[in-house]
């Protein structure tokens, strides 16, 4: 297997951080693809691993409170950080209660990553009820937050350098009278 190859088998955050590695000359290998397991080698000659985006440099307390949403909302408030109105629901009563008092909110897992199990642009209540249920699949506490319209920009920083920005936006087709939703979806995966 090529080492293109094998570098798309990564998934997104590890391919672009893969991909800065390489623009910055930095000696960076592929162990694993299918666990986004790499290694690089600083500019001390050290070589060091990492795990999708979290190097052995990373710290225990740094990793427990990216992997909870509700420890990553405390640590924001804690800091003074902007961030959209947000409380930790054990049941939807408040979640329900929060939907009232903000008019469209999202609802997501307190745990897990990369949008699973999220919903957003809830309005009614039976919106929220799929949602509730939708991210309880993946976490106990569920996290309901402020709706806020606008586009969403992840961006990429390493070792404290901007790298990259990516707009995302929900995957779509427009039709063209002939070709079949599979096909337009080939051919938007080529372009």
């Amino acid at each position: 297997m090529s080492k293109n190859e094998t570098r798309d088998k990564l998934r997104i955050s590890s391919r672009s951080i893969f991909d800065e590695f390489v623009t910055q000359n930095v000696p960076v290998t592929i162990i694993k693809a299918s666990s986004n397991l790499m290694s690089y080698t600083d500019l001390s000659g050290t070589s060091h691993l990492i795990v999708s985006t979290c190097s052995d440099k990373s710290s225990a307390a740094g990793k427990a409170i990216a992997d909870s949403k509700v420890k990553t909302m405390r640590m924001a408030e804690h800091l003074g950080l902007s961030h959209p109105a947000s409380i930790a629901c054990r049941n939807i009563l408040q979640a329900r209660k929060f939907l009232e008092i903000h008019g469209t909110i999202v609802i997501k897992p307190a745990v897990g990553s990369g949008g699973s199990g999220v919903t957003t642009n809830i309005k009614t209540d039976s919106e929220l009820s799929r949602a509730f249920a939708y991210a309880r699949k993946t976490s106990k506490i569920v996290v309901a937050q402020q709706h806020i319209t606008g586009d969403d920009i992840r961006l990429l920083v390493v070792g404290g350098v901007f790298c990259s920005a990516v707009m995302r936006r929900p995957a779509s087709v427009t039709g063209d009278g002939i070709s079949t939703i599979r096909n337009l979806i080939q051919k938007a995966n080529i372009e």
